[in-house]
């Protein structure tokens, strides 16, 4: 059965961009800062970064849920 259309771009881009996300917390800054400041710095960038990855993830269920009700809607 066919997809409908742009629920497959949608969900790659979400799932693209959680995974850039995800790897890009395990990377280390290139500024010059203090230890607490770096970790500082980290705590904030991971906190936006979950808060992205929830945004994220519920574009992956909005997407998931209306392509469940066009399968439901075609059969």
């Amino acid at each position: 059965m066919p997809q409908p259309q742009g629920y497959k771009e949608e969900l790659e881009k979400a799932n693209g961009m959680i995974l850039s996300i995800k790897e890009a917390q395990f990377h280390g800054s290139s500024h010059c800062l203090s230890l607490h400041s770096w970790a500082e710095e980290l705590e904030a960038v991971r906190r936006a970064t979950c808060r992205e990855i929830r945004g994220l993830q519920m574009v992956q269920n909005v997407c998931e849920t209306q392509h469940q009700e066009l399968v439901k809607e075609r059969q």
